[in-house]
């Protein structure tokens, strides 16, 4: 019997400063200390090909979109993470990718934080526009 299909990505960060990594459609978010290592183990069911998450990489994020139907185990330094990507597969939307999903999605939703984006901080509303609706 044979299980399923799975491969393996491994990256470090090589900065001082923490790095921020989020998974979608998961809405997971994890912080990789400085000098510490990720492993990110992305599992498909034994009838499919395994097939590579999409990163996307800046400066203090590193955003990962896994394909649909997968699983994802996160490990940092060799610790398993409690994760929702370890027991939710990514929905199976056929042709469209996880990212290009998202951005169709969420895109227009800053306070989703699609893509793993910084929230924006609430719009303060002077007494003016809080008293006359403008």
């Amino acid at each position: 019997m044979t299980g399923p299909a799975a491969v393996s990505v491994r990256f470090s960060n090589a900065t001082a400063a923490p790095l921020s990594i989020w998974l979608e459609p998961w809405v997971d978010e994890f912080e990789l200390p400085p000098r510490s290592e990720l492993a990110l183990h992305v599992m498909v069911p034994e009838s499919r090909v395994p097939e590579w998450p999409d990163l996307k990489f800046s400066d203090s994020l590193v955003t990962v979109y896994g394909p649909g139907g997968s699983l994802m185990r996160v490990e940092i330094d060799g610790i398993g993470q409690d994760s929702c990507s370890a027991t939710i597969p990514a929905p199976d939307m056929g042709s469209l990718s996880t990212r290009s999903f998202v951005d169709i999605a969420f895109g227009d939703f800053p306070e989703a934080r699609p893509g793993g984006a910084p929230a924006l901080p609430a719009r303060r509303r002077g007494w003016f526009s809080r008293w006359f609706g403008r």
